[in-house]
């Protein structure tokens, strides 16, 4: 017998093809009557219960609207009364006690459903008009519902109430209008258990008999009792007094009160029982069951012609699929073969040669086409990608080059600055001073003194005072030498007192634990706040600047705040002196933020890694 992998690719297909496809048939034809009945069960089922919640909601809206009406005509009837008279009291025909005893006796002589009522309570809680007497003249505003009323004074509200007889609260619902002149809150009020008897099934009971399943299957309403409200052919029916029709499922639809049901059912004009499927849901306040159902049977004929179309579609389809199977392996292979005899004969010569590119234009017929173009663009890409990575690796190269060689001159100006700066200190003042001196000698030992060389020899003692502290302030500024003799909060603290000498700002130091770090580290802390300080003197126009020395999460903090108009608080950090500030933090091992306080002023906050910061 012959492998399955020596096959050729058309018997393959039409031994594959033809074997999937009778089995999955068969497996259809043994599976088809349940699925389909499953399908169509589920379809019913789906579509009755969409069915029946619409009218569920339907019912319930419509109801409740009806209801609201009705009261809602009540009470505005009973408020044209109350007006009325009010009006002839006004006319001075009646009293204004006279019109209102008149009115509390029409109010009171009318009841709502069967143990409804009108009730008044005024704007301050107090019961003005009830039918118990004893309710008269009470602060009832403890209650919710009551509260709703002083507030709202006309509208819909349902509530839960439970007179003192009874032994559980009952819902409610009242509409109330509000008379003005009498501080009267006209409550019209009933149970809604008994809401049934204010409904009026007509305004809903032509949508519900509207909607159709199958050829006869319907909607209807029944209430707990076994009355049917709405019923296309047995409206205003009790069932379990009508001979002839089974009421043992309706016993259990009334108990279940929500869920499906299938039952046998038989219309009084009809000859037989028919299996019917019912979906149900139970509205309490009205102690009514809305429904939908259909006859199975009308669903399930479609079955038998399904399974005699499926019959003949298989033998048709057997016989058309063996012969496209023939014609698609042909048109598959054919080029295929034409394919490999030029591939067998195929040269590497950069590229395929246009005469292997099959003739046609189907997915075959492109193959060698698309290969030909795919490794054209893959030589270019290549090209540009080997082109492009150069080119980065250039740019990263000139940028390290560029980054290093900022470091070294920042580094290399601060080691100028600071040995300029000791220079000045320890050198240049010194030989100041000694001039000065011999200038001093000289103007008291003169003997002959001439009042030109003495006021030349005080020139030069004045001249020389001034460039002694000028070049003690330039050492100052490129390294102070409180920083380098007493350290970071001594240099901070000299800063402040040349703040408050220079200009109006009060500058105080708060630094109540030192913090010793390398010496260049300390000079990049030192540039950073005074840059700070600067900039908060020159551009924020502040009162009063505080730095301040604290921890935060073992960390070292320096903070420098001022109560100026502040800064953007979107961090922008293009200005140069913000950069620089950067810069530092980053050489200093330090991280920089600044922001805009909540009142006023800006926040400038250094935090330093424990790592490398001494005790001391």
């Amino acid at each position: 017998m012959m492998a399955w992998t020596d096959l050729k690719i058309r018997h393959k297909l039409l031994t594959s093809y033809l074997t999937l496809f009778v089995l999955s048939m068969a497996l259809v034809g043994v599976v088809i009557d349940f699925s389909v009945r499953k399908t169509l069960e589920r379809n019913i089922e789906s579509e009755l219960k969409n069915s029946t919640t619409t009218i569920f909601n339907m019912v319930r809206t419509a109801a409740t609207v009806s209801i609201k009406n009705y009261l809602r005509a009540v009470a505005e009837k009973n408020r044209d009364v109350a007006a009325h008279y009010h009006a002839l009291a006004l006319q001075g025909n009646i009293s204004t006690r006279e019109a209102k005893q008149k009115v509390s006796a029409i109010l009171l002589s009318q009841t709502i459903g069967k143990s409804g009522y009108i009730y008044c309570v005024n704007t301050q809680g107090l019961v003005t008009l009830h039918p118990r007497k004893e309710v008269l003249g009470k602060d009832v505003s403890e209650f919710l519902f009551v509260r709703d009323q002083m507030k709202r004074r006309e509208g819909y509200i349902e509530y839960d109430w439970k007179n003192p007889e009874e032994e559980h609260p009952r819902p409610k619902a009242l509409y109330m209008v509000y008379f003005e002149p009498w501080d009267w809150i006209i409550s019209v009020s009933s149970y809604r258990r008994e809401f049934t008897e204010l409904i009026n099934v007509d305004d809903f009971r032509d949508s519900v008999l509207s909607l159709k399943f199958g050829k006869t299957g319907y909607s209807y309403v029944t209430d707990g009792n076994g009355n049917t409200v709405i019923h296309p052919k047995m409206e205003g029916v009790n069932i379990f007094k009508q001979e002839g029709v089974p009421s043992k499922f309706f016993k259990q639809m009334l108990e279940q009160k929500n869920g499906k049901m299938v039952y046998a059912w038989k219309n009084p004009q009809e000859e037989k029982f028919r299996k019917k499927l019912v979906i149900f849901n139970y509205i309490p306040q009205f102690d009514w069951i809305v429904a939908s159902s259909s006859y199975l049977d009308e669903f399930f004929a479609p079955v038998k012609k399904v399974r005699t179309i499926i019959a003949v579609t298989m033998a048709m389809t057997i016989i058309l699929a063996v012969f496209l199977i023939f014609r698609i392996s042909a048109s598959i292979t054919t080029p295929l073969k034409k394919l490999m005899d030029h591939l067998e004969n195929f040269t590497p010569s950069g590229r395929f040669s246009p005469d292997i590119t099959p003739a046609g234009r189907d997915e075959i017929g492109m193959l060698g086409r698309y290969f030909n173009a795919f490794m054209d663009k893959l030589a270019r890409y290549s090209f540009k990608l080997e082109q492009e990575i150069k080119e980065r690796r250039e740019m990263e190269e000139a940028l390290k080059k560029s980054e290093e060689g900022y470091r070294e001159a920042q580094e290399l100006g601060d080691r100028v600055r600071r040995k300029i700066g000791q220079d000045l200190h320890d050198d240049l003042c010194p030989h100041l001073i000694g001039i000065q001196g011999f200038c001093s000698v000289l103007t008291k030992n003169s003997e002959k003194p001439s009042p030109n060389n003495r006021l030349l020899a005080e020139k030069i003692e004045s001249l020389i005072v001034e460039a002694t502290d000028k070049a003690r302030n330039l050492s100052k500024g490129l390294c102070p030498a409180e920083l380098v003799a007493n350290g970071l909060a001594s240099a901070l603290r000299e800063l402040c007192n040349k703040v408050e000498a220079f200009s109006s700002v009060s500058c105080s130091l708060d630094w109540d634990k030192p913090l010793v770090l390398e010496k260049e580290r300390e000079a990049h802390i030192y540039y950073i706040v005074q840059e700070a300080v600067y900039n908060a003197v020159k551009h924020g126009s502040p009162g009063r600047i505080v730095i301040t020395r604290t921890e935060e999460e073992n960390r070292a903090v320096v903070l420098i705040e001022d109560d100026g108009h502040g800064i953007d608080n979107s961090g922008d950090s293009s200005g140069m002196g913000l950069r620089i500030m950067t810069h530092r933090a980053e050489q200093a091992d330090a991280a920089i933020f600044w922001e805009r306080r909540h009142r006023k002023g800006t926040r400038v906050k250094i935090v330093i890694p424990s790592q490398g910061v001494q005790d001391g």
